[in-house]
């Protein structure tokens, strides 16, 4: 019969795409004959059988599969009924058995030809967004599994499952797969469309490359003062003052009373944004450790030179007119 076995990973319906395609044709007809309680789609199934098999396929093999099997096309209860009968040249058993397999080999040979075709076109359109596969053996993944429990809620259920281990790769694109909590070997391989890596949370990312020692930290050949200013490891600051105390210089703490000592520097959280107050610019700051309601409006003189810096790398709206 030369017939090959073709073994389907679980959970993945492409692997058998002209079977899944062929039952989707047939529960989408009977979908519009069934009655609201879907307890009569049997009655439908053998209608629905004659139906697709004596249709012409004419995007795929150009033929019905009435005609590849029978070198004829299907003669219906109304051709019988109302057609006269056709005349057909007088011809021995074996001519006709001769010349009706004859027939059968061109039909066949022309429909195989446009199915690899068809097939041909549909791969070159997977395979403009197909990915090389990530996965190797000793890799561990998380499984899909789509099925689930009766009585539990789909919308509460995991369906990623695991993790597993990638011991065999029994094509390009099916491993088997151990099971790292019972170390059960899954019976049938899985696809890696269903497969994303697993990762241990309990493993933390290292850093080998700096040394022990910190002496023996090395400079980075050809950097230069331009590319790494010494400003830029200063955190951002600014001399807050309230408007009672920015004549007389006496700084004001974010939520503390006021002292009369040296105007002290505190560190920016963030810029929020400026404007021009009294033909002056004054930025909106919101101050590292304090709440939103202790923000405050300084001019741009009390900001250092890391936040103007800051300011032309990343620059906030201003709104007025100087």
């Amino acid at each position: 019969m030369r017939t090959h076995k073709l073994n389907t990973s679980s959970y993945h319906p492409q692997c058998n795409a002209i079977q899944e395609r062929f039952n989707s044709v047939i529960l989408d007809t009977i979908s519009h004959y069934v009655n609201t309680c879907h307890n009569d789609w049997d009655q439908y199934l053998t209608s629905v059988q004659f139906a697709y098999r004596t249709t012409p396929a004419e995007n795929s093999v150009g033929f019905s599969p009435f005609f590849l099997l029978y070198g004829r096309e299907a003669r219906l209860p109304l051709d019988v009924t109302l057609l006269t009968n056709s005349n057909y040249p007088e011809k021995t058993l074996r001519e006709h058995m001769h010349h009706l397999v004859s027939q059968l080999e061109v039909f066949r040979d022309v429909s195989k030809r446009h199915a690899e075709l068809n097939q041909a076109k549909m791969k070159e359109r997977f395979d403009e967004k197909a990915q090389k596969v990530p996965y190797q053996i000793g890799d561990t993944v998380w499984i899909y599994i789509p099925a689930f429990q009766k009585g539990l809620s789909r919308k509460l259920m995991k369906f990623w499952a695991g993790p597993y281990l990638l011991v065999e790769q029994t094509s390009p694109v099916n491993f088997r797969v151990r099971n790292l909590e019972n170390n059960k070997l899954l019976s049938s391989p899985v696809h890696v469309n269903r497969m994303k890596f697993a990762y241990n949370r309990y493993v933390r990312p290292s850093n080998d490359s700096v040394p022990f020692d910190p002496k023996q930290n090395t400079s980075i050949l050809g950097l230069q003062e331009d590319d790494c200013p010494q400003n830029i490891f200063h955190p951002l600051t600014a001399v807050h003052q309230s408007s009672e105390s920015e004549s007389s210089g006496i700084p004001f703490v974010p939520g503390l009373p006021q002292i009369s000592e040296k105007p002290k520097e505190y560190e920016i959280e963030r810029i929020i944004r400026g404007r021009y107050k009294n033909k002056r610019l004054v930025y909106l700051i919101k101050w590292k450790g304090f709440p939103h309601s202790k923000n405050t409006w300084e001019p741009e003189t009390n900001l250092n030179a890391a936040a103007l810096e800051f300011l032309k790398t990343h620059p906030v709206k201003i709104s007025g007119k100087m």
